[in-house]
């Protein structure tokens, strides 16, 4: 995907940045934010658990996802977009994105 934006000759397109979808499916979360961070310019805030080939959201906090890790990849890049919560499964999705927004609170 890189090699793709360099080759085009506006800053206007980017990358929307899905931490849990990468892990969920077994990518390297570093090695995607070695090529992609200096494009990435919205990211979403949901996790899963790591198990490539079947689909496991979990609320955000309690999957695979490094997200301290992750945020401070993130901060160091000077980032200044937007964290998205998104939750697709669960039996309180509303009472999970609140929880959400307490677990990105820390950061």
């Amino acid at each position: 995907m890189r090699t793709f934006l360099e080759t085009l000759s506006t800053p206007a397109i980017r990358v929307n940045f899905d931490p849990a979808n990468l892990t969920m499916q077994g990518f390297n979360l570093d090695e995607a934010l070695d090529h992609l961070l200096p494009y990435i310019v919205h990211t979403h805030a949901k996790d899963g658990l790591r198990d490539p080939g079947k689909w496991q959201e979990r609320p955000l906090g309690q999957g695979d996802v490094p997200w301290t890790h992750y945020i401070a990849r993130l901060k160091a890049a000077n980032y200044t977009g937007a964290f998205t919560i998104e939750r697709e499964e669960g039996e309180d999705p509303v009472s999970d994105v609140r929880d959400a927004i307490e677990f990105l609170r820390q950061f």
